[in-house]
C-alpha cells in the first residue's frame, strides 16, 4: 500500500503541472490500489489453503 501511494506521489511531482494537491491525490489512487490487490491476495491465499 505504501509502495502505491509512493508511486503516485512521484508522479505526480514529475508532470508538468505539479502540485501538492495533485501528488496528495495521486498518492490516494496508489493506496487505494494497494488496499484492494492485498485484500484480493489475501482472499486468494487463504481460500487456496482451505
Amino acid at each position: 500500500m505504501f509502495a502505491g501511494a509512493f508511486a503516485g506521489l512521484l508522479a505526480a511531482f514529475i508532470q508538468a503541472d505539479a502540485s501538492l494537491r495533485n501528488s496528495f491525490n495521486w498518492a490516494s489512487g496508489g493506496g487505494l490500489y494497494g488496499l484492494f490487490v492485498g485484500w484480493i491476495l489475501a482472499i486468494v491465499v487463504f481460500a487456496s489453503r482451505g
